[in-house]
């Protein structure tokens, strides 16, 4: 209507998200925005897309270099996913003072989102050599930078390193996907609302300890990218020191430990969710075929059942919520 000719987005991960969806609507305006949900959906259906120029004023979700866009349904309470090469951003502007006046507790929790990014496509099956020299630079720059950005948030020079960092952990796992904390993420913010970042912080330090024995090779890689040893030190030694550096990280930034209004008779329905996700089975065959054949699900190293997801779960269970309760 208005001679458009491309999307600026400007924002955090949200808002860039939500331009990556306008853009997809505004040549395809027949189209209900559940429609686009899901993998290739615009690819498969010969679809155009403007030029998109993505802004971050965050330093955490990396959205500005990602195929994928997680749209909220709150009528469901759902998340759903559009992964599509057509809604990556043509142009990605770094530019460290849009952040300057960012609060510490947003730099904590999209900080540790990209650690999350960096960290769930370095151990998933999918990664590859170039996906893991992003994720190794992402984690060696946030583990040197996240706690002064936290202190200091007008330190420019810190500041970049993290926006650069977040990017290359975008470009990690657009391409080798991510894990079960991002499974359990979604469903918390989808049913409780709690911030992405905020999220994935929160879970991080616990599938970390459910990786633990399948991943010590990795974690050692993490290890040293993030200094915390040489190969010179056995690498259960440096995957212990990464699983502990990170859950100091986390206390350090003061993020919280559980999800406000989230009762213990919630936990199963949220663990079955996550699982959903992350397995592949989002979408059900029998009202969507082709998503249902498209969803890969997340390339997990260490396989979860339905109990150990309920374990992980329920850590963050609000210990002043009805035990009774449901949403």
């Amino acid at each position: 209507e208005k001679g458009c000719n491309g999307i600026i987005a400007f924002g955090g991960g949200s808002p860039m998200d939500c331009a990556k969806l306008i853009a997809a609507m505004s040549t395809n305006p027949l189209k209900d925005p559940k429609y686009f949900m899901g993998t290739l959906t615009l690819t498969l259906g010969l679809a155009s897309v403007p030029p998109i120029i993505a802004v971050p004023t965050t330093a955490g979700t990396g959205s500005e270099c990602t195929i994928a866009a997680v749209i909220s349904f709150p009528e469901e309470q759902k998340k759903y996913t559009v992964v599509d090469p057509k809604i990556c951003p043509n142009v990605a502007v770094l530019d460290p003072t849009v952040l300057a006046k960012l609060p510490p507790g947003m730099t904590a929790c999209t900080g540790v989102d990209a650690l999350t990014h960096a960290v769930e496509s370095y151990v998933g099956e999918w990664r590859n050599s170039m996906t893991s020299d992003y994720s190794l630079r992402a984690t060696s720059a946030i583990f040197k930078h996240l706690r002064t950005c936290y202190a200091n948030g007008e330190d420019m020079a810190a500041r970049q390193e993290l926006l650069v960092a977040s990017f290359n952990a975008g470009v990690a796992f657009t391409r080798a996907n991510v894990g079960y904390v991002h499974a359990i993420a979604h469903q918390l913010g989808a049913l409780y609302h709690t911030p992405h970042g905020m999220a994935n912080a929160m879970v991080l330090p616990h599938i970390l300890d459910f990786y633990r024995a399948g991943c010590a090779d990795s974690f050692a890689d993490l290890s040293v990218a993030a200094g915390l040893g040489t190969r010179q030190d056995s690498n259960d030694e440096l995957a212990d020191r990464f699983v502990q550096a990170t859950k100091d990280l986390i206390r350090d930034l003061e993020i919280p430990t559980y999800v406000k209004g989230f009762p213990a008779s919630m936990v199963p329905v949220v663990a079955e969710r996550a699982l959903n996700e992350a397995h592949g089975n989002a979408y059900p065959f029998s009202q969507a075929p082709m998503k249902y054949m498209l969803e890969l699900g997340y390339p997990v190293p260490v396989y979860m059942t339905q109990d150990q997801c309920e374990n992980v779960v329920a850590n963050f269970v609000d210990p002043s919520a009805p035990s009774g309760s449901k949403l």
